[in-house]
């Protein structure tokens, strides 16, 4: 007989979780720059304007899109992302506008596949 212990196996990784936790978000156009969200699962509380910058924070969401523009002389680039809820603090930024929270990248794309990525949803 063996006097070992039984073995066992390590535990699961935790899932991720389906509710994010609270984004904090400045968003609108300064000069060369915008950026917008759209929320799913919640919505985008703005506590305060500033000329054309809303910040805010989203408290419960379950996905955000973010579209990004950064305009240099006459060349524009785009970007998208879909972000979800992540245990990892992260920041996209286009200037002083920006989206900071713990989410993971699910869809990221530039150029007229961020345009048709955005008008898809």
């Amino acid at each position: 007989m063996s006097t070992e212990p039984p073995a066992t196996e390590p535990p699961a990784a935790a899932p991720p979780p389906t509710t994010g936790t609270r984004l904090t978000v400045t968003s609108g156009n300064v000069e060369g720059a915008t950026l917008r969200v759209r929320v799913h699962g919640g919505q985008h509380d703005i506590t305060g304007k500033r000329g054309a910058l809303a910040h805010g924070q989203i408290v419960t969401w379950t996905a955000v899109e973010i579209i990004a523009t950064a305009r240099r002389g006459s060349a524009a680039t785009v970007r998208y992302w879909r972000v979800v809820p992540g245990a990892t603090a992260n920041r996209i930024a286009e200037g002083p506008l920006e989206v900071v929270g713990a989410f993971t990248i699910e869809v990221q794309r530039s150029g007229t596949a961020a345009n048709e990525a955005w008008d898809a949803r």
